[in-house]
């Protein structure tokens, strides 16, 4: 299968479904995501994860169910960079916050420019923030498990 049609496979059989989700997906849906993901994982990243992150109607059904993916272990690193190069360009919500935290919580190699703009932005929502526990949470996990890159960029 190639990349075009793995990716228009993955946009027909799983986006529209994902988005409207009025509640935690199914355990179906979930291991036929995490299949596909492992065989075809730029596909999935392009014509699935992309779209939900820049859709400002994604609500916690779709969350759960992208920092499920995250987890999974079945994104390769490279894709973790690009769904975390994506993340830095939308405008933060909520949402953004907590799939920000999963993906960071599997130690996401940065180079120091992506991280001097990870700090640069959350520095910039931070006081919009101040009652977000999402938003702690995702700085806890910068300053423990990014420690080093947090010496290097003092």
């Amino acid at each position: 299968l190639s990349l075009s049609n793995a990716s228009v496979l993955a946009r027909s059989l799983f986006l529209d479904r994902i988005r409207s989700l009025p509640s935690s997906a199914s355990r179906l849906l979930r291991v036929a995501l995490v299949s596909f993901c492992v065989k075809y994982t730029y596909a999935i990243c392009r014509a699935v994860l992309c779209p939900l992150l820049q859709d400002p109607r994604v609500g916690p059904a779709q969350t759960e169910l992208l920092c499920s993916l995250i987890k999974d272990e079945s994104l390769e690193s490279d894709m973790q960079v690009q769904i975390l190069g994506q993340v830095l360009e939308l405008a933060w919500r909520e949402e953004t916050f907590l799939v920000l935290q999963t993906l960071l919580e599997r130690q996401v190699e940065m180079t120091p420019e992506v991280f001097s703009v990870l700090v640069q932005r959350l520095c910039k929502e931070g006081p919009a923030a101040t009652t977000s526990m999402a938003y702690a949470k995702l700085m806890l996990t910068v300053m423990t498990k990014y420690q080093t890159s947090r010496v290097e960029e003092t």
